[in-house]
């Protein structure tokens, strides 16, 4: 049996949104429904679904029990994103 890793890099950084849409798909949860369920504002939750806004703490700490995604591995990965988007920009 052969054992290979292959190294998967992207060309682009994924924001932590496009992850929680993928989640909230597979869920078949609505933007709609997760943002009553976070208590967010629909707005916020579209955007963050986006990739166009940031992910909050307490949002973090919202989607943890319905996505079953620790709070601080959504709010690193967003922390690495947005260090991603500025060294792109630069």
């Amino acid at each position: 049996m052969i054992n290979k890793q292959v190294e998967f890099k992207l060309n682009r950084p994924v924001a932590p949104g496009e992850s929680i849409a993928d989640a909230r798909w597979y869920l078949e949860i609505l933007p709609e429904d997760l943002a009553q369920e976070t208590f967010a504002p629909v707005d916020y939750v579209k955007a963050v679904l986006q990739g166009n806004r940031a992910i909050t703490p307490q949002f973090a700490q919202q989607l943890e029990p319905i996505l079953k995604i620790p709070a601080d591995f959504g709010l690193c990965y967003d922390k690495q994103f947005q260090k991603l988007q500025q060294e792109a920009a630069a």
